[in-house]
């Protein structure tokens, strides 16, 4: 009866409170198939990956690109001695698997995973099984929340035609929206985020390595049909007072060193790693930035951001 009256009186105290929850989402750039190492220096960013994570304090970190059992389980492992307890991927049995990697301060309530995305974007696309993992994850003083890491196919672009290739572009536009319906009917929470590498800026291309200041069908596609109170937010664009028309601040820059010289070289800097949520007057990103930037862990940057949730427990 005491713990009970304890708890009352703790959740009145805290009955207007305001929850900080900081999110990072990284594309860890971990490519290694049958013992072969496809990216450079993979296993010193390998090591380094752990301390990095753990030094952002972020509450739930979202990872694509971690292909190897072994690096999910160094990573998971590693983490859960720096305070991450709670971890969630799928083991790799054929083929590329989904990379994908989340974890958690928190307790993981209940897992789920999309079905794989098609059609596949291209041939490089074909070799793996890229898809969502939803998690509904126990927030202390706030209660459950919905957790969503993703990875899509690539686009491949054309220097010759100053264009990214237009069929890749459609078969991506239907990822996204099998993404989008898959938050719509699977998410059972108010506080719905979602970490992702989409593999698409969200401003239309316009040629010269430049981006058009509208947003590109892909990226509506998917923020128009995740969430049923509006478009979904970035919550980076959010932060920071940004909108269409302001400069983009790319996750996967040229100015990266493992970024030249590789096979996507080509690309446009484009922002591709998103920290996303559905609008709710409760939710409030107070800051969201790049972070990796130095140290760096990938051929992306990192994306890192912190909101305040008003509690109504």
């Amino acid at each position: 009866m005491k713990s009970i009256c304890f708890f009352i009186l703790l959740f009145s105290l805290n009955a207007s409170a305001q929850v900080k929850l900081k999110f990072v989402q990284l594309n860890a750039w971990q490519v290694q198939f049958a013992g072969i190492d496809f990216t450079k220096d993979r296993l010193k960013r390998l090591l380094l990956l752990p301390d990095e994570l753990a030094n952002t304090q972020a509450d739930i970190i979202t990872m694509q690109e971690v292909w190897s059992n072994s690096a999910k389980m160094y990573v998971a492992d590693e983490m859960e001695k720096r305070g991450y307890a709670y971890h969630h991927y799928t083991r790799r049995t054929f083929g590329g698997g989904n990379g994908l990697l989340v974890m958690s301060r928190f307790p993981i309530l209940s897992v789920e995973q999309s079905a794989p995305f098609t059609p596949r974007t291209n041939t490089l696309d074909h070799f793996m099984s890229k898809r969502a993992f939803h998690l509904v994850v126990i927030i202390p003083m706030l209660g459950p929340i919905d957790v969503y890491a993703a990875h899509m196919g690539p686009v491949s672009f054309s220097e010759v035609e100053d264009a990214y290739n237009p069929k890749e572009e459609g078969r991506l536009q239907q990822q996204l929206q099998q993404l989008g319906d898959f938050i719509k009917f699977t998410r059972s929470t108010p506080f719905t985020f979602l970490g992702a590498d989409l593999n698409s800026n969200y401003l239309a291309y316009q040629g010269n390595q430049e981006f058009k200041p509208e947003y590109s069908p892909n990226y509506l596609t998917l923020v128009n049909s995740a969430c049923q109170e509006g478009m979904m937010e970035s919550s980076f664009l959010t932060a920071n007072h940004m909108t269409e028309k302001d400069p983009i601040v790319p996750t996967y820059s040229k100015k990266n060193p493992y970024v030249s010289g590789g096979m996507f070289t080509p690309i446009p800097s484009e922002v591709e790693d998103y920290i996303l949520n559905c609008p709710n007057p409760r939710i409030h990103a107070v800051e969201s930035k790049l972070i990796f930037t130095k140290v760096l862990l990938s051929d992306h940057y990192g994306l890192q951001t912190s909101y305040e949730i008003e509690s109504s427990l």
